[in-house]
């Protein structure tokens, strides 16, 4: 494990390694993109252009650090909040923007609500409303590719308030029954949709 602070919030100097500062960089360049997004994005539902948006402020650092330890052949299963890690591996933000506003250029063309967008060229599989439902698709997924003789894992990102739900346990007993190639991605943002946990 790579960390730079302990859980009390000092730096931690004795465990941290030398890492390449252009890769560093590069992926503090694209957490910048990914907030300017999330900035603009909610600028124009605020204004009424797009009917909504769910933005993902605060989660930057896990999207982008978690997609580029990603593989190309990789499957991702996202919730909603999850825009950073298609952001990373399309170098665009160009086709999110299609999507929200179901445009000629959307790759669903328009038969998604708006953050539900998906691209199979990306691996990466279309937001699902319902929360939590990703995690078992994502379990299914992994299987297959582990009966195929394929390398490629699964990851699944939800939220801490799909750790209540039934898919999530479903979910990550099947994968431990199984011994499945699947990476559960829990991001503790406070939130279960649209309830915070006050």
């Amino acid at each position: 494990m790579l960390q730079f602070v302990d859980r009390n919030g000092h730096f931690a100097a004795e465990t941290v390694r030398q890492v390449d500062r252009t890769h560093c960089e590069h992926l503090f360049t694209y957490m910048l993109l990914l907030r300017t997004f999330d900035e603009e994005v909610l600028k124009l539902q605020r204004a009424g252009r797009l009917l909504f948006c769910n933005p993902s402020t605060g989660e930057e650092a896990v999207q982008i650090g978690s997609a580029a330890a990603l593989q190309s052949d990789d499957w991702v299963f996202p919730y909603y909040r999850t825009c950073g890690v298609y952001l990373y591996r399309k170098r665009s933000p160009l086709l999110l923007l299609h999507q929200l506003y179901g445009n000629a250029r959307d790759l669903s063309r328009g038969t998604q609500l708006p953050m539900h967008f998906g691209d199979k060229e990306a691996r990466y599989l279309s937001v699902s409303s319902p929360i939590g439902t990703q995690i078992p698709q994502a379990v299914g997924l992994s299987i297959a590719a582990k009966d195929c003789g394929e390398s490629s894992i699964a990851i699944t990102y939800f939220g801490d308030g799909a750790t209540s739900s039934n898919d999530f346990h479903g979910g990550l007993n099947l994968a431990g029954v199984l011994k499945t190639p699947t990476v559960f991605f829990c991001v503790n943002n406070q939130y279960a949709l649209s309830v915070p946990v006050s």
